[in-house]
């Protein structure tokens, strides 16, 4: 199944600004209402809706994909996302609709270097794909932050999104005893 409605709230949050405790709610639904939400096709955009980047910036898809591979779902990337395609069916090559004349497949591209780097992530911490999330902090008024904990067996990961243009401070996480703060991944 499509995870059309995490979809929805990635865009909501962090492309339109919406406050980031609309995605906060999404996540908890999620884990309350399927199943098996780890079976969820999750995506930021597909052939059937506008591309991410028609609403929102780079730095907001990179939220977008680093909440994809980080939560639970089967990471669905549509062609095209990696190279900051805003057309919704543009090709990839020179000779098809929407290309331009020319080929646009480059694996030097930033988006395409941080996708790899997300799913290497996802794939070296078996928390991100097995893993449940815990809120920890959503803000319910306006941009700000969201964050959440992923568990799996012992493994933690504090997982932390900034939907404002302006540093916020978040304190008194409730992370638990011993927990030990590394960096694995920035956007």
């Amino acid at each position: 199944m499509l995870n059309f409605t995490l979809y929805g709230s990635l865009g909501d949050v962090l492309a339109r600004g919406a406050p980031p405790a609309v995605l906060g709610h999404r996540i908890s639904t999620m884990m309350r209402l399927h199943s098996d939400p780890h079976r969820m096709a999750t995506f930021v955009d597909n052939h059937d809706v506008d591309r991410f980047l028609r609403a929102g910036s780079q730095p907001a898809l990179r939220q977008a994909l680093l909440a994809m591979f980080t939560l639970p779902g089967i990471p669905t990337l549509y062609y095209g996302t990696e190279q900051a395609f805003t057309d919704q069916r543009a090709s990839m090559f020179a000779g098809g609709w929407g290309s331009g004349g020319r080929d646009h497949f480059d694996t030097s591209a930033p988006l395409y270097r941080y996708i790899a780097g997300a799913a290497a992530l996802r794939r070296t911490h078996r928390l991100f794909s097995r893993g449940t999330p815990q809120l920890l902090r959503d803000n319910p008024s306006g941009p700000g932050a969201l964050a959440y904990l992923m568990v799996h067996g012992k493994q933690r990961a504090l997982v932390v999104f900034n939907t404002a243009e302006q540093p916020v401070l978040l304190d008194r996480l409730p992370l638990g005893a011993g927990v030990r703060l590394k960096g694995l991944f920035g956007v």
